[in-house]
């Protein structure tokens, strides 16, 4: 019975070792990739401030096309 029982105790302890570190293990692997994937993303936002230099916001130039698109339209629409 003794046996049977540190047989069990030592499962138990090998079990929750084996837990621990497959926890340890995904938490690194996800703090890297978090990390990868911020260094990629700030990359990515240094060259599109360095092609956007000089250049007016999009959503600039997005509105300035919509303005003048309605602009020709209601000329369009307006009576001779």
């Amino acid at each position: 019975m003794v046996a049977l029982d540190l047989v069990l105790a030592l499962l138990v302890l090998v079990l929750v070792a084996v837990i621990f570190v497959l926890l340890v293990l995904t938490l690194s692997y996800t703090k890297k990739t978090a990390r990868m994937k911020g260094e990629m993303l700030g990359r990515k936002r240094r060259a599109r401030q360095d092609d956007d230099e000089g250049k007016p916001p999009k959503k600039l130039e997005e509105a300035v096309k919509a303005y003048s698109l309605s602009l020709a339209s209601s000329e369009l629409d307006a009576p001779p």
